[in-house]
């Protein structure tokens, strides 16, 4: 929200920072115009993290050319944290070459509230079953009209009676899994939270 005549301003209360050995770390917060972004083009070449929410981030954030693309980070995936792990605790009980074999599609269906969250997921889940030699599989993200507002629906599909499914709310912190991997149904229920804005930003600045 800073006009751009603050910009020396800006730039010289930062140089106080910058004339330590401290770290520095940037919160690409508030922009209204992803473009606005390339006035703190130094800042964010020397910040060892640069840390968007692409919940609230204008269009074209994403798209943004990062000048050090391997430091940025997204708030709405780490507060998937606890959720990334509930998943791939669960399906790494299976051997890998079983969840990828034949698999058809992946669908996400979310709440409308948590779209960004969705979208991280999707993205997640589709590089961790590509590691487990899945490949040329559909994948899908809708907004079903009757969804929890924060709520998820992952499905796997395959051409055969296996499947699995997690149905979670995360406004209620309840989440169920239900999968048949050939070897007999499993169905557990599980909490499933996000992580606060603290515990957030901790995992997005510091791993």
């Amino acid at each position: 929200s800073y006009p751009r005549s603050a910009r020396a301003h800006l730039e010289n209360q930062v140089s106080i920072c910058l004339s330590t050995d401290l770290p520095i770390y940037f919160w690409a917060h508030g922009f209204v115009d992803a473009a606005r972004m390339a006035d703190y083009t130094y800042l964010m070449t020397n910040a060892k993290r640069v840390i968007i929410d692409s919940a609230t981030a204008p269009a074209g954030t994403l798209d943004y050319p990062w000048p050090r693309p391997g430091n940025v980070r997204d708030l709405a995936c780490a507060r998937l944290l606890p959720i990334r792990q509930a998943i791939g605790q669960f399906l790494s009980r299976y051997p890998a070459a079983e969840l990828s074999r034949g698999l058809v599609s992946i669908t996400l269906a979310h709440g409308a509230a948590v779209a960004a969250e969705a979208r991280v997921l999707l993205d997640w889940v589709q590089g961790r079953m590509a590691g487990c030699g899945a490949a040329g599989e559909a994948v899908r993200l809708e907004q079903p009209a009757k969804a929890s507002p924060e709520g998820f629906e992952l499905t796997f599909a395959y051409p055969d009676r296996r499947f699995f499914r997690w149905n979670a709310d995360v406004a209620s912190a309840h989440a169920t899994f239900d999968a048949d991997f050939g070897g007999g149904r499993t169905t557990m229920q599980l909490p499933a939270a996000i992580l606060p804005p603290e515990g957030a930003l901790s995992e997005a600045m510091f791993f």
